[in-house]
């Protein structure tokens, strides 16, 4: 009976309390305000650097980079939930290109002045990723202030969620 309180507690013990991915590189896909193709290198337990191409319908295309610094435990260690997501927060850089010549409603499109260019942007990001136990996926989600500086200042709100195999 010793060894078996011996043994059970070893492998509570054993586990860590919080979630980590399963391997350090992820690919996936993310849909919400664009549909990306997502990438994400974990350089650390705590730090990770993601990054994409997102396509917003036929007209734009966007590349981006964050740096993402993880919280483990957001949602707690009570439940399994709870042990196996981390929350992150982060910001990046990235560039997009567009071209809205046609603005299209609801009984058709219309030609309005050329609006195609390229330009510069900054993100905030907020999120979190679940690492459900035993797979090699992670589910997130995320959202944030986008901010265009060149050529322009506009400003927009990122909101996605998505997954990714982690290799």
């Amino acid at each position: 009976m010793k060894k078996i309180f011996i043994y059970v507690a070893a492998m509570i013990f054993a586990n860590p309390l919080y979630a980590s991915p399963p391997a350090d590189f992820g690919a996936g896909l993310m849909v919400g305000s664009m549909v990306s193709i997502t990438g994400k290198h974990w350089l650390d337990q705590k730090g990770a650097v993601d990054f994409g191409v997102g396509f917003s319908g036929s007209n734009g295309t966007a590349i981006y980079t964050d740096y993402l610094y993880h919280i483990p435990g957001i949602f707690g260690g009570g439940t399994r939930f709870g042990r196996e997501t981390v929350g992150y927060i982060g910001g990046g850089v990235g560039i997009a290109f567009w071209d809205s010549s046609y603005e299209c409603g609801r009984w058709g499109c219309d030609r309005r002045r050329d609006d195609s260019g390229t330009g510069v942007f900054l993100r905030g990001i907020v999120g979190f990723e679940w690492f459900p136990k035993p797979t090699r996926f992670g589910v997130f989600a995320e959202l944030g202030p986008t901010l265009l500086v060149v050529p322009d200042t506009s400003g927009d709100l990122d909101i996605g969620i998505g997954g990714r195999y982690y290799f």
